[in-house]
């Protein structure tokens, strides 16, 4: 083979590579990563109609497309209504409950036995509505009010910035009286009642983080095999 050849042969693996890593059943979410085959048996239920689901420009950007609250929910609805759920209506308590089913999640270490929830916002800083609810971990038996989560934060996405910001919450199960190894089978959110307009919180994503290392972004492979090439024309 050629110089050519070679060099062209590194370009092809880099791609192939980088298109390997993108299609990977994982998704990064500013410092969180998911793996999405905790989602394999996964559902969603709820009290609301089907009026309260509603589409989001950041599942696909985000790699959570599939994923999402709303599509969890396809069994429930009897099909694919949309991506986030939102609940309450003022006076109105309303639940959601994602089961895992067959394959429960475990807690793991470090941001592993974190449990993120992500609320659609569109702010830069995370707006009231995004901790207006509660969450439980046991079935219901204990609630914990998002306000002690373990951190608050409004994200976005650099690979697509006009996509719609997203509360970030996460609980560390640790602080919660789990410990590491520990499964759950069910995971319920429902909204605080208030009297305005800032208590019926809309659930894009949920779910918990991986304890592996972060991947490079998408398109990092690319960049890393253009080096590469690089590198090579210079040697020659």
């Amino acid at each position: 083979m050629d110089g050519k050849g070679i060099v062209f042969a590194i370009g092809i693996a880099g791609a192939v590579g980088i298109s390997a890593s993108a299609h990977a059943a994982t998704a990064t979410i500013d410092i969180y990563t998911f793996d999405l085959g905790q989602f394999s048996d996964a559902s969603v239920t709820t009290n609301v109609s089907a009026s309260h689901v509603h589409s989001s420009t950041f599942d696909n950007p985000a790699g959570i497309d599939l994923f999402t609250i709303g599509e969890l929910a396809t069994a429930h609805f009897g099909g694919d209504e949309g991506d986030r759920i939102s609940l309450g209506d003022f006076s109105s308590q309303d639940t959601l409950t994602l089961s895992y089913g067959t394959n429960p999640i475990t807690v793991g270490s470090g941001l592993g036995s974190h449990f993120v929830v992500y609320e659609q916002s569109g702010h830069t800083t995370v707006d009231a509505e995004g901790q207006n609810f509660e969450i439980s971990f046991d079935g219901g038996t204990t609630w914990i009010d998002a306000h002690n989560a373990t951190s608050a934060t409004s994200v976005g996405l650099l690979s697509a910035p006009s996509a719609t910001r997203q509360n970030q919450i996460a609980f560390d199960l640790t602080a919660f009286g789990f410990n590491v190894g520990d499964q759950i089978s069910t995971v319920m959110m429902r909204n605080l009642i208030g009297t305005n307009g800032e208590f019926d919180p809309d659930f894009l994503f949920a779910g918990l983080a991986s304890s592996a290392v972060v991947p490079l972004p998408t398109g990092a492979g690319l960049g890393l095999a253009g080096l590469t090439l690089l590198a090579i024309r210079r040697k020659r």
